[in-house]
């Protein structure tokens, strides 16, 4: 019986550990635009990178991917179709924040870049 129950409360007490050291949920601001602030969600697999935010404007998820290279990654994703193309750069400062630049936003007809080149945002891990 001792063991059934010592079995059980080892079970209640390991906690699920995130596959790269800056899985998370973050807050994400603009600070041109005071109001701004979106929930994005980065997973590393390997050195993989997903960054998956919830576009308030019309409720789409964007998901963009790139390779980690020491604390930044280079993030890609089609925009609209084969013509369009927004390019991130992703940087880790600490364990709980990051910032994120626009590199370059090419948008295919019938989409539209938000936000104009050079663009810097702030993310806080939240959880």
């Amino acid at each position: 019986m001792r063991y059934i129950l010592a079995g059980l409360a080892l079970c209640f007490t390991l906690t699920a550990q995130a596959s790269g050291p800056n899985d998370g949920i973050y807050v994400m601001t603009y600070e041109a635009v005071p109001d701004y602030s979106d929930f994005v969600s980065i997973h590393q697999n390997g050195d993989t990178i997903l960054f998956i935010t919830l576009d308030p404007s019309d409720f789409t998820w964007e998901v963009l991917h790139g390779v980690r290279q020491g604390n930044q990654a280079s993030l890609q994703y089609a925009l609209g179709g084969n013509s369009g193309s927004v390019v991130l750069m992703l940087e880790f400062l600490t364990a709980t924040t990051a910032a994120l630049s626009l590199e370059a936003c090419s948008a295919d007809p019938g989409s539209v870049c938000n936000f104009p080149d050079g663009a810097q945002f702030d993310l806080i891990k939240a959880f």
